[in-house]
């Protein structure tokens, strides 16, 4: 919503995380904020996400290997190991029925939900600090800093 209106804001290029800051692409900008430049920023945006994909795929392809890490306490084991291992059993049930630990003195921001950014957004421009989620596994693992 806030791009549709020409506020040029991505959570991706003014807080990157991930792999974000190393991927090319470009934040899509609405100049009237109705209804149908929404849409045409939306449509650019699928546009964009398909560029990231494409970089992610080329990037797997020259550097293949492990994708996933061994730490079952972050990460699913495989079925199999799941299925025929109790510690495995026990990593997978704990890490659904609980997620994953989060480091002491991190919390979790604005994930990728308009509503959650704008709000964020708000709260970042008054000075206060960003909301933990109240699920575990949205938004993303970062410090939480006032202002």
């Amino acid at each position: 919503m806030l791009r549709g209106s020409g506020v040029l804001w991505d959570l991706r290029k003014h807080q990157p995380y991930d792999v974000y800051d190393q991927m090319d692409f470009d934040i899509p900008l609405g100049t009237n904020g109705d209804t149908y430049d929404r849409y045409l920023v939306r449509i650019e945006e699928m546009r964009q996400a398909n560029r990231i994909i494409q970089q992610c795929v080329a990037w797997l392809r020259a550097n293949p290997g492990p994708v996933i890490t061994d730490n079952h306490k972050v990460a699913p084991p495989s079925r199999v190991d799941m299925k025929s291992g109790m510690e495995d059993l026990i990593h997978h049930f704990k890490l659904f029925t609980e997620g994953f630990p989060r480091p002491r003195g991190r919390g979790l921001f604005g994930g990728r939900a308009s509503q959650r950014r704008v709000r964020d957004l708000h709260r970042q421009r008054r000075g206060e600090q960003a909301v933990p989620a109240e699920d575990s596994t949205a938004g993303v693992c970062a410090p939480v800093r006032a202002g």
